[in-house]
């Protein structure tokens, strides 16, 4: 229900003002026209599509194709179901790692209703198939480390391979599931984890290598395959530090109450729902959840999404500060990190509820007191 709450919101965003649209955006939705026309991956003037990869544009010629409508009007649409699909994904995986049914529904309720996110997938762009891709591989990843079993190994390689396809940023993907896979404490002997990483960095290597030499046949220069946005000698050193601005000034508007009355009503809301988690702890044990997931230390979980969040944000603001990007940061471009801090917040949240049922009364209060904290 959250799922299609969520998908509503920008779905109707969509139908009442039309997708949001920009050059980038034109570009998908004429390839996507060029694609159904039996053309090939062409620009509106008839060039090569190569600045962005080819992933979104075959969504839209699929979607358009499938529906009988043009992309233009299957845009809104198909990414309020990359948004709605999303949420419930991530719900569904909070349900199965969370001890708290409330806190999963909370953090499901969070995303659904996300500025950020329903931002990002009001726009005829590729960030929302992007998170969800992004997010499935990291889903893979923990099932994987949790479980052990090959076949999500193979998810986690194959959707991280698919996020680079739609969005050249989205090398961080397999490159950050390959690095934990390589470098994790518990993986058994080093040559059985290089062999782990090794078939996410081969999978995401082997599925771009065709675009990417495509690419370099019309251009003719190896640091052009991705278009001339990432030729690093565009402007000259040192770098601009404007992008690093822009980047801290929308996190910091994440986490932005204004006083006092909002700062008021986010604690209030953080100690209700610290409340209500005690409240539906000792009416409704949760005895769905594997005893064993539970027993997995929450710092995997944390380590997981947080140093995804920390790579993308690296990489993310190092190209933007090179100066062979656009040097104007935009809200939707840091939306695939809104995703990552709000699991972190509902599992510190999961673990501070759960800790402190086992103590005494000055234990539970303190976990309550740091619950509230970390909801608000």
């Amino acid at each position: 229900m959250l799922a299609v709450l969520g998908a509503s919101l920008v779905l109707a965003r969509a139908v009442n003002y039309g997708p949001g649209l920009t050059e980038d955006s034109l570009a998908y939705i004429t390839t996507a026209r060029h694609l159904l026309a039996g053309e090939g991956f062409l620009d509106g003037d008839g060039s090569h599509y190569m600045l962005w990869p080819p992933l979104y544009p075959l969504a839209l010629a699929a979607a358009a194709g499938l529906s009988g409508f043009d992309p233009l009007e299957v845009a809104g649409p198909l990414n309020a179901a990359f948004f709605g699909l999303t949420v419930f994904l991530l719900g569904r995986w909070l349900r199965r790692r969370l001890e708290s049914r409330f806190l999963a529904a909370w953090a499901a309720c969070a995303l659904a209703v996300s500025i950020p996110l329903s931002d990002a997938a009001a726009w005829a762009m590729s960030d929302p198939l992007f998170i969800l891709l992004a997010m499935l591989a990291l889903i893979r990843t923990d099932a994987f480390l949790t479980e052990g079993r090959t076949r999500f190994l193979a998810a986690a390689a194959a959707y991280g391979a698919l996020a680079w396809q739609a969005r050249y940023i989205g090398v961080v993907v397999p490159f950050w599931v390959g690095l934990l896979l390589l470098c994790r404490a518990a993986g058994g002997g080093f040559p059985r984890r290089a062999k782990q990483a090794a078939a996410v960095w081969l999978a995401a290597g082997l599925l771009m290598a065709p675009w990417l030499l495509r690419n370099f046949l019309h251009i003719g220069e190896l640091a052009a395959v991705t278009g001339p946005r990432f030729v690093w000698n565009a402007y000259p050193f040192p770098p601009h530090y404007d992008p690093l601005r822009q980047a801290g000034g929308i996190l910091r508007g994440w986490a932005d109450f204004d006083p006092p009355w909002a700062a008021v009503a986010a604690a209030a809301l953080g100690a209700a729902a610290a409340a209500a988690v005690a409240g539906w702890r000792a009416a409704s044990p949760c005895g769905a959840v594997s005893p064993a997931r539970l027993a997995r230390p929450a710092g995997g979980l944390l380590l997981l999404f947080g140093g995804f969040a920390l790579t993308y944000l690296i990489l993310f603001v190092a190209l933007m500060m090179s100066g062979g990007a656009s040097n104007q940061v935009h809200p939707r471009f840091l939306a695939p990190l809104h995703i990552p801090l709000l699991t972190i917040a509902a599992v510190a949240l999961d673990r501070l509820v759960r800790a402190g049922r086992g103590g005494g009364p000055k234990r539970r209060a303190a976990s309550r007191l740091a619950a509230a904290a970390v909801a608000a």
